[in-house]
């Protein structure tokens, strides 16, 4: 069996892929299904694989299904109350059990575990003390932790074996590269009737996985480059018609960190080019007198979503949530993701409630007060540090994208790939190229 994965190791596509891919496609076709068919793959991947590179593969088929797909392709999901959440748990401590780390990456994975651990105690005394929804928040926190956790050390154990930045670099190119030939058909644009958000469920769910889908693109090596660039400049257009603030710039920032650092070695041909750019858009908004006001009209209709009044219009909310949470107790918080609210104590568990944050820097002030931000600063600092830096935009990704939409601590939805992003950037050969190669 060892001679056989060190024979295939360079494949992308293994035998249980195919299963994973079958199960995902049936799935489409019932609302049971899903909950069904990736039960008992979680449950043969454990227990008869026993390798948390097939766990970590289908958790990730599973949340997406389960999540991010559109509803006029894919069936509704049924969840049995809140079994899904159990599924979920189940896989993520199953990866922890299975996954043995050795060497530099032990050292990586205890730093993690020991800087998770003071958090989640800080977190605790803060839901305990202050808390509107303690038993919520607690689930969350046991969620979020062991998630965490659970990913990155699957993909420190298993990284020589399987090379997770062109698996998932093919995982979401089939989507992206379908979600193009879906541009003209306005019946899949199912939330507003005009924001594009491809075969995925909701624009701003297509934002937040196309950044992270550039990240794995310009990572990549196998990719050839003039199928990067022309699958760049789709992503970043279909950014530009889902509407989605957070996506945009946030693919676009990935994108510009990457070039930076392929270009570090070669900064007089890359200045060369923003040079020779910006010559060439000032030339052409003189030479047509119409391009500088259209452009500007088309970026601030962008930004400001027609909003014109405040481009954080639609972040009042949560930025008002916050200043309470702050206000209350600034030193170690008032819980963690679930609303708050003063003299209310509810020890139900209800997963529906919902919390929407500003973005990840406030959230974590709000939920552990300063004290935990400053474990929390200082947790990401130290694996900044450790990390492969010709991938930074691996690391700074989730930050940025959480700046905007706040997935960080979703461990249900699209936060399991920014820890994904955080595996690849801790544990990938210090001498990889690994950018726009």
């Amino acid at each position: 069996m060892k001679i056989h994965i060190r024979k295939n190791a360079d494949r992308i596509i293994k035998q249980e892929d195919v299963l994973l891919l079958a199960t995902f496609l049936v799935s489409a076709f019932n609302s049971y299904f899903p909950i069904i068919l990736f039960t008992v793959l979680a449950l043969y991947a454990v227990f008869i694989q026993r390798d948390s590179a097939v766990v970590l593969k289908t958790l990730s088929l599973f949340v997406l299904r389960t999540t991010a797909m559109n509803s006029q392709l894919f069936s509704s999901f049924n969840s049995f109350g809140g079994y899904r959440y159990v599924l979920i748990f189940f896989m993520v401590g199953s990866m922890i059990f299975l996954s043995k780390v050795d060497g530099e990456g032990k050292r990586v994975c205890t730093t993690l575990f020991i800087g998770l651990l003071v958090i989640a105690a800080t977190s605790v005394l803060s839901i305990l003390f202050n808390g509107s929804f303690p038993t919520l928040s607690l689930v969350r926190l046991l969620l979020y932790v062991t998630a965490f956790y659970g990913v990155v050390k699957t993909i420190g154990a298993t990284h020589r074996r399987v090379d997770w930045v062109e698996y998932f670099c093919l995982f979401f190119g089939i989507i992206f590269f379908i979600s193009i030939f879906t541009i003209p058909i306005m019946s899949l644009r199912t939330r507003n009737g005009h924001a594009f958000q491809g075969v995925l469920g909701h624009p701003n769910t297509f934002g937040i996985y196309a950044a992270v889908y550039l990240a794995f693109l310009c990572a990549s090596k196998r990719v050839s480059r003039n199928f990067r660039v022309f699958m760049i400049a789709a992503t970043i257009y279909m950014l530009y018609l889902s509407e989605s603030r957070t996506g945009m710039l946030s693919a676009l920032l990935v994108v510009a960190l990457a070039m930076l650092v392929y270009y570090k070695d070669r900064m007089g041909r890359f200045v060369f080019i923003v040079v020779v750019s910006v010559l060439a858009l000032a030339f052409a908004a003189i030479l047509f007198d119409e391009f500088l006001p259209t452009a500007t009209d088309v970026v601030s209709d962008f930004l400001w979503k027609k909003h014109k009044e405040s481009l954080f219009y639609s972040k009042r909310g949560p930025i008002k949530q916050f200043a309470a949470k702050f206000a209350y107790d600034p030193i170690i918080g008032t819980g963690f993701m679930a609303p708050f609210q003063a003299g209310v104590r509810d020890w139900s568990l209800n997963f529906e409630l919902f919390v929407e944050d500003a973005n990840v820097f406030l959230s974590v002030l709000g939920n552990c007060g300063i004290l935990g931000f400053l474990i929390w600063i200082t947790l990401f600092s130290k694996l900044f540090s450790v990390g492969n830096k010709r991938l930074c935009y691996c690391f700074i990704a989730p930050f940025i994208i959480s700046s905007g939409e706040m997935v960080f601590f979703s461990t249900n939805s699209a936060g399991l790939m920014l820890y994904v992003l955080f595996g690849i950037f801790l544990f990938s050969p210090k001498e990889s190229e690994g950018s726009l190669s």
